[in-house]
């Protein structure tokens, strides 16, 4: 299509060109147009493409070829429209197109699920494009919805598989498999009516495509292990594409078996030998036995009339809680498990003595002290052990050991106590515990509180019997008072000059009578004029709470005092738990509270503290720290205790006279005297020793 040239020549005899005259002409392409009806842009089809549309042309003898994805589609069927003809103008008439429409019922089942082009095109008879037209449209996977009637989720099922259900799909060209943790069994059977599922649910086909929904499959599981299995049904095309797959969890059990133990029972003791029987139901082939305990194979046992039995020396295990396991096999593999549990006690017991504990003080003078729970040293000491242990284990080698803070420090030497062996019976005699004294040295402990353990242990590294005491590590002493309202003006840089460390501030207090909380008249004033000055402080609340709750309020009511100044704290806030002064301690609100309400109070407040961020003192006297009156408020654990203990021996520290208290138990802070004087306060002041 397009121009050409046309040439006109007079020729005579000779072929000799008389006279020639050229003229050029067009070829006309002819007008052609194409209507495309299916499928529709971007239209989602199955297994079959319905293809229908029209295309006219001006030419004479045309054809319409149809492509997918550039693959000629063959054998397109042309027909007669007539409405085609009436309607559509400019592109020839019945003449040119007698049959202007086309159609085609194509199999698309060998096409990838997702998007793909169809092309149709109007040539000419030498084989020219006059028009094309392209569209996509999708082939989208059958829609399938499956059903596992039997067995269901959680059933227990033999290795005679037998399982059922339904599949309802958009395409008839499906097909349904079963798997058995994720290994092919095989092809279902689809050849059962379900009118039943065919009446309820649509949108997934309808009884042309899905003539018999119900599918049956009987499968042998004989080769898998008993045990949780999944059992899948899967569903694919004809092409083996998965479209969707549905799971169940089942229990196999092979076969039907049950293990009964009659020794040992649960919770029973074992003290050398552990003796197990029973019996066995089972229809399995080649059955045996084997025990395990904690883990640990102990023996093997075949059956002999349903009966088996083991036997294992528990010489080696350590006392306490195993788990007996007992396992039925059949050519190998586990059918049967049960387990119980079982107390080992072979009986050992053991004794241990701390006779007492030598130390340095700051004088460096050799202090021994008799056993005792706690130990308040500076971090310059030397610790020293001296005790003994002793245990009935004829093959132990009568470990010792220290710990602090459950990490071991130290090296323990041993040595003969005759007075031990002939006073402590028992525990066997000089063959056994040929060197039942210990000696043991600890040196370099931190500052803190730490827990030291002394410990012993037979042949089997158990540890047989322990002992252990406290001891809190401390760098140095601070001196410090402890102030309130009462105490008047306070001229606090005359107080710093005087060697004063610390302050302990009281906030306020809880009214004798009514409960009402009072701020302490002097607070504010004492904080900020002792922090000024640059002396250590903290801050206490008179308590007068009778129960947890009001322990509680106490410590958000410090809280609040301390939020609204903004003031760091170097202490811990601490509660003063003692009788009220009204009536000589008679008639304050909480002066009768019961014992346990009173340590309920000093856990109100540590509770308290610690909700809103906060560590918590409580400071009381030596008595109810130690259970007097039934109450030790050591019981409610105080990250700190402060203890107000004044004795009658004096000791010097630094420039001011001091007692040393005879309160042993953990504490960080003592109020030593209530009877002080420094200057700038009028008359007596509380004062106060912090170990650092």
């Amino acid at each position: 299509y397009g121009s050409h040239t046309i040439k006109i020549q007079v020729i005579d005899k000779n072929g000799n060109i008389l006279k020639e005259n050229t003229r050029r002409f067009n070829k006309t392409k002819p007008n052609a147009e194409i209507n495309l009806g299916e499928p529709a842009v971007n239209q989602n089809v199955s297994d079959n493409l319905h293809i229908r549309g029209w295309a006219m042309s001006s030419g004479m003898n045309t054809t319409v070829k149809v492509f997918i994805d550039n693959n000629e589609v063959p054998d397109i069927s042309r027909e007669l429209r007539p409405d085609v003809i009436n309607a559509v103008k400019g592109y020839g008439t019945i003449k040119e197109n007698p049959m202007p429409g086309f159609v085609k019922d194509y199999d698309i089942t060998n096409l990838a699920y997702g998007s793909h082009t169809i092309k149709i095109q109007v040539i000419d008879k030498n084989g020219n494009i006059l028009k094309e037209n392209t569209r996509r449209f999708n082939r989208k996977k059958p829609s399938v919805l499956t059903a596992i009637d039997t067995p269901r989720e959680g059933n227990i099922i033999t290795k005679d598989l037998d399982i059922s259900g339904w599949v309802m799909s958009t395409s008839g060209k499906i097909k349904v498999y079963v798997l058995c943790n994720g290994t092919m069994l095989g092809e279902v059977n689809r050849n059962v009516i379900r009118s039943d599922v065919l009446n309820v649910i649509k949108g997934y086909g309808d009884k042309a495509i899905n003539p018999t929904p119900g599918y049956h499959g009987k499968f042998d599981l004989s080769k898998y292990k008993d045990g949780k299995i999944a059992l899948t049904l899967l569903v694919t095309d004809e092409k083996g594409i998965t479209i969707t797959q549905q799971s169940v969890n089942v229990m196999l059990i092979k076969y039907d078996s049950e293990i009964y133990l009659n020794n040992p029972y649960n919770n029973s003791y074992v003290k050398d030998n552990l003796h197990v029987e029973g019996s066995v139901k089972t229809i399995a082939p080649n059955t045996s036995i084997k025990g395990y305990l904690d883990g640990k194979l102990i023996g093997i046992s075949t059956i002999n009339n349903n009966n088996y039995s083991l036997n294992y020396n528990v010489d080696d295990v350590k006392d306490g809680n195993h788990i007996l396991k007992i396992d039925l096999l059949s050519n190998d593999e586990i059918i049967k498990t049960k387990s119980i549990n079982i107390k080992v006690n072979k009986g050992y017991k053991g004794d241990i003595a701390i006779d007492y504990i030598d130390y340095n003080d700051d004088t460096d003078m050799n202090k021994n002290i008799t056993y005792q729970e706690s130990l308040l040293l500076k971090n310059d000491n030397e610790i020293k052990l001296k005790g003994w242990a002793i245990t009935n284990d004829s093959k132990s080698s009568q470990k010792v050991r220290v710990f602090v803070d459950n990490i071991e420090k130290g090296e323990v030497t041993r040595h003969n106590r005759e007075d031990v062996l002939r006073n402590i019976k028992g525990y066997g005699d000089e063959s056994i515990n040929p060197t039942p004294g210990y000696f043991a040295s600890l040196k370099n402990l931190t500052d803190g509180t730490h827990t030291i353990s002394v410990r012993v242990y037979n042949h089997l590294d158990e540890e047989v019997h322990r002992k252990d005491f406290k001891v809190q590590i401390y760098s140095r002493m601070k001196v410090g008072i402890d102030v309130s309202e009462h105490n008047g003006n306070i001229d606090w840089g005359k107080v710093k000059r005087s060697g004063i460390e610390f302050a302990m501030i009281r906030a306020g207090y809880r009214g004798y009578e009514t409960g009402a909380f009072q701020q302490d008249m002097n607070f504010i004033y004492n904080i900020k004029q002792a922090k000024a000055v640059g002396l250590e402080v903290g801050v206490y609340f008179f308590s007068q709470a009778k129960n947890y709750n009001e322990g509680i309020e106490e410590a958000w009511k410090v809280n609040d005092y301390l939020n609204l100044l903004g003031i760091y704290l170097d202490y811990m806030p601490a509660l003063d738990i003692e009788y009220s002064s009204c009536g000589g301690g008679t008639c304050g609100r909480a002066d009768h509270i019961s014992a346990s309400d009173r340590i309920d109070v000093a856990r109100g407040f540590i509770y308290g503290c610690h909700s809103v961020g906060r560590r918590a003192m409580i400071y009381t006297f030596a008595n109810w720290l130690r259970g007097g009156d039934g109450v030790n408020l050591n019981n409610a654990n105080p990250d700190e205790v402060w203890v107000a203990q004044w004795p009658k021996e004096n000791i010097d520290s630094g420039s001011l006279v001091v007692q040393k208290s005879s309160y042993t138990g953990m504490h960080t802070m003592w109020q030593y005297t209530d009877n002080g004087h420094i200057d700038g306060i009028s008359g007596p002041v509380d004062m106060n020793l912090k170990y650092n």
